[in-house]
């Protein structure tokens, strides 16, 4: 399950399904038994080479099979009109008439093309958590004239963004109006870009948005989590969105050693394993830029070769250095606290 890069209208009923012809129109369309009488009348008459019909754009009913009206007209709806003849109100009312009632989702004003609202795809067997608004996960909910994504604005609301490009997961992008009310981006649809090393920094990527670990387990083999969107503010606030945090892989956060990719060189001590209790590591856009017992979030937030333990142990959420459970190789005067993962832990004072 995961997310579309494509934009396409609404279902509407075809143009060409009208509703039952008004009495005047039907008055002044013939019946199929006329159109027999005059059908065998200009037989006779083009036999006596007397007589060149000349027929009434909208006059005439669309007939079945491969010649539904006769040469130089084209079937509209159910009548036949010339080339170059206005269409008859009803059809013009029909191709822009509102949807029956069990049609889905929202029903936002034609653009006046005469074709339904712009919709992104949704995600294929997605099941939407919301009943009002859009969701970012499934991508429903933003219908309109112009293309729109849902995602998470600025002020950590559930909006319908522009849709400004397609950048793909864990690539490049670009963020408009960066920390301001009205940023947005240019990742894909289900995608938010993100700037890892924070505010003054270069390097956007894109992640996708998610709900719980299940919207990452597959296909990205990450955990569901909270990332900045811009800086911290003035009342000490720092704007987050839920996504799918980097893949776990197995690189050495100590020697920074691994076969990351280029662009997240940078190897990181995550939480164990909730279940195992097995070490897991990811690979960082940015490096982190807070040291010894700084208060942190993630170990993505302290220098390269540290780490940030969370949770319901010594020395939680502050900056200490990795060591290597078998070895004990923290610093004169520290220890190595062991029960944390399975290979690796971290450094702490007695």
């Amino acid at each position: 399950m995961r997310r579309p890069t494509f934009v396409q209208r609404a279902n509407r009923e075809a143009s060409h399904s009208l509703a039952p012809t008004p009495e005047p129109l039907r008055s002044m369309i013939p019946t199929r038994g006329e159109l027999a009488r005059r059908f065998v009348g200009l037989l006779l008459a083009a036999a006596a080479g007397c007589y060149s019909p000349n027929i009434v754009s909208g006059g005439l009913l669309c007939a079945t099979g491969t010649s539904a009206c006769p040469d130089g007209f084209t079937c509209v709806g159910t009548v036949c009109l010339r080339p170059d003849a206005a269409v008859p109100d009803l059809v013009q009312d029909r191709q822009t008439d509102t949807p029956p009632s069990d049609h889905p989702a929202e029903k936002p004003p034609s653009d006046g093309s005469g074709d339904g609202p712009i919709c992104v795809l949704p995600v294929m067997g997605c099941t939407p958590q919301t009943t009002s608004g859009c969701d970012p996960v499934c991508q429903v909910g933003c219908c309109g004239s112009v293309p729109k994504k849902c995602s998470v604005a600025h002020d950590e609301t559930i909006a319908c963004l522009p849709l400004q490009g397609s950048a793909t997961t864990w690539n490049p992008c670009t963020i408009q109006y960066y920390d301001q009310a009205n940023q947005n981006d240019t990742c894909t649809p289900g995608d938010i870009c993100l700037r890892p090393g924070g505010p003054g920094s270069s390097g956007d990527f894109c992640f996708p948005l998610c709900r719980n670990d299940d919207d990452c387990t597959v296909p990205y083999g990450s955990a569901c989590v909270e990332r900045p969107i811009g800086g911290t503010d003035a009342l000490q606030h720092t704007p987050m969105a839920k996504v799918c945090d980097v893949p776990f892989v197995d690189c050495d956060p100590q020697a920074q050693t691994s076969s990351c990719p280029a662009n997240r060189p940078y190897c990181y001590l995550y939480t164990p394993n909730p279940t195992t209790k097995a070490d897991r590591t990811v690979c960082e856009f940015a490096p982190g830029t807070l040291g010894n017992n700084q208060p942190c979030m993630s170990a993505r937030d302290c220098f390269p070769r540290w780490t940030c333990p969370t949770g319901n142990v010594t020395g939680a959420n502050v900056c200490h250095p990795i060591c290597d459970v078998a070895t004990n190789n923290c610093a004169q005067g520290t220890h190595c606290v062991t029960n944390w993962g399975t290979k690796y832990g971290y450094c702490i004072s007695p």
